[in-house]
């Protein structure tokens, strides 16, 4: 089965900010995790615990320490690490990354009408094939989002009950990313 098969399948993906979150994150029915914290010394680990738990996991390279956000820092985890994707808010990683056998999460945030328009430009130039979609409690985005791009959307920030998650997916996303553990 495919990452966007899974998002489509186990539609809550955990975002997790700490340990313990991940370790809770671990143990819950949610299929896919964005690891959103950390630094370069834990990355292995990260990878080896998820994958062992049989997890698909994405790191989010901009919040983690002592990585380059650059080239050479997504092909070094790339084969260091081997994580199953990156989550990147720099349009010029997302084909470095999908270059480097992983996947590409591109984070956007629309916050007005020209970010819409910066977003859909991005999109369209680095032919993103996931998209995450800040903040996610903003459902006709999606409609808007998703007639002019051939991505596929991701809810997330500020999603915290099932039924923002229920209208996200009605809106056009796969699936949400939140850190309420709650929903996992």
């Amino acid at each position: 089965m495919t990452i966007i098969e899974e998002m489509k399948n186990s539609p809550v993906i955990a975002a997790v900010k700490d340990e313990g979150a991940l370790q809770n994150a671990l143990k819950s029915k949610c299929k896919i995790i964005f690891v959103i914290y950390g630094d370069i010394s834990e990355i292995k680990e990260m990878v080896r615990l998820c994958h062992d738990a049989g997890k698909i996991i994405f790191l989010h390279i901009d919040l983690i320490k002592g990585v380059s956000k650059d080239k050479s820092g997504i092909i070094y985890i790339a084969k260091e690490f081997k994580p199953d994707g990156i989550i990147t808010t720099k349009s010029s990683l997302i084909q470095v990354a999908k270059a480097a056998g992983m996947e590409a999460v591109f984070r956007v945030f629309l916050v007005d009408s020209t970010s819409v328009e910066t977003a859909i430009q991005n999109i369209n130039y680095c032919q993103a094939n996931l998209v995450e979609i800040m903040p996610g409690i903003i459902p006709n985005l999606f409609h808007i989002v998703g007639k002019v791009t051939n991505a596929n959307l991701i809810s997330g920030g500020l999603v915290s009950t099932r039924e923002m998650v229920d209208q996200a997916l009605l809106a056009g996303a796969i699936s949400c990313s939140t850190s309420a553990e709650n929903l996992w």
